[in-house]
Formats: structure tokens, C-alpha cells, sequence
């Protein structure tokens, strides 16, 4: 014998076990097999409920899991309180939330989620244009944030006028006989003559850097 929850008419029994006048989106007002008034999910039986209301067999990360009982299975947004509903936030492949989405990365946003994700293979390098490679060779320096792979220059961002030289120093000048290439997000001095030793480091960077 059990003891169901039974709320007051025009209440329904709702997933954070309280009584409410209208069931919290996604889901939508039900009975359950005693006669109960209730909030129940708008999908089949053993299907997970989306935000937005749609329905799918399964939940992959980054969203989050929460089974309140076999028919009633929520796929959640970690960004918002409750994870149903539009957040302004993006989140990002690790789960992390954030207001933007870092400028060499893509977003969209899908069933009431705004995701901030790359379009990079899990095996290359995101360089600050956006683009992918399978290196990143010296001197840039790599990280792994949001379990994704960064290709960056060592240099202080937030100083364009840095020159990166190929042992991995920063410096503001280029003087003679050097010459330097540059693009959208990086200074890289390369050799002038061969004399000086850093033809080789020119012919490594190259391929990976000026696209």
C-alpha cells in the first residue's frame, strides 16, 4: 500500500515535491494512476524532456540528468536555476557557464540552450583565429581549457605591439636584419638571413601560422 501526495483542487504535485497552481515548463499538467493531479513530462515513457519541451532517449554532457522517476526524466541546463527555461548564459563543453562565448569559438543555440563549443576535432589545436591544426609547435604554448585544446602565443594578449621571437621570448621591437610576419592575433619575427639560426623555427611556424 502506498501513500500518495494529494494537493488541494486546481494544485498539482510538482517535480521539487511542493504543491503549484500551474506545472514549471517543461512539463505539462497529468494525473497519476491514483487520480492525483500532477506535473508529468510530455514525453514517452523511459524519454528524457528538454528544456524547450522536446523529447529524446538520451541526455549527453554537458547537460545534466535528473530522474525524479521513470516517467518523469529531465535533461537539464546546468546554466540556469532549475535547468529549464531560456538562459542568457553559454555553456561551455566542460559545463562551465559564461554571459559570452570566447571570440575563437562558434556558438548556437538549440532547444532553449545557447552553446559556446568549437568545431575543432577533439585531437587539434584551436588557434585564436579560430582555426584548427593538429601542432602547436614552438614558441606558441598550448592549454587545455573547457577540456579543449588551445594553441596560443606566450605573449600578453592584450599587447598587440609584442613581437613573439622563436626562443619564446616577447620583445617590443624587430631590429634589423629580422623581419617579421604578422596576422589577425599574432607578431612572429623571422630570420632575415640564415646566418642568424632561426631559418628552421621560420619553416616550422609557418605552415601552422600564416594561413
Amino acid at each position: 500500500m502506498t501513500c500518495a501526495k494529494r494537493c488541494s483542487t486546481g494544485y498539482y504535485w510538482d517535480r521539487d515535491q511542493s504543491c503549484m497552481a500551474t506545472c514549471s515548463a517543461p512539463l505539462v499538467p497529468g494525473t497519476d494512476s491514483n487520480g492525483f493531479a500532477i506535473c508529468n513530462s510530455p514525453c514517452a515513457a523511459g524519454d528524457f524532456v528538454y528544456p524547450d519541451g522536446s523529447c529524446a532517449g538520451n541526455c549527453d554532457p554537458p547537460l545534466t540528468t535528473n530522474i525524479v522517476k521513470a516517467t518523469l526524466k529531465l535533461c537539464l541546463n546546468p546554466c540556469l536555476n532549475g535547468g529549464a527555461g531560456i538562459s542568457t548564459k553559454f555553456l561551455y563543453p566542460d559545463g562551465s557557464c559564461s554571459d559570452t562565448c570566447q571570440d575563437n569559438l562558434s556558438q548556437k543555440t538549440t532547444l532553449n540552450i545557447k552553446y559556446c563549443y568549437s568545431s575543432c576535432s577533439t585531437s587539434q589545436f584551436i588557434y585564436p583565429d579560430g582555426s584548427c591544426d593538429g601542432s602547436c609547435p614552438a614558441p606558441l604554448a598550448n592549454k587545455v581549457q573547457y577540456t579543449l585544446k588551445f594553441c596560443n602565443s606566450p605573449c600578453d594578449a592584450n599587447d598587440p605591439s609584442l613581437f613573439l621571437y622563436p626562443e619564446g621570448t616577447c620583445k617590443s621591437t624587430c631590429p634589423d636584419p629580422l623581419s617579421h610576419k604578422s596576422n589577425e592575433k599574432f607578431s612572429i619575427v623571422i630570420a632575415a638571413v640564415e646566418a642568424n639560426g632561426f631559418t628552421q623555427t621560420q619553416a616550422a611556424l609557418e605552415p601552422a601560422i600564416f594561413l
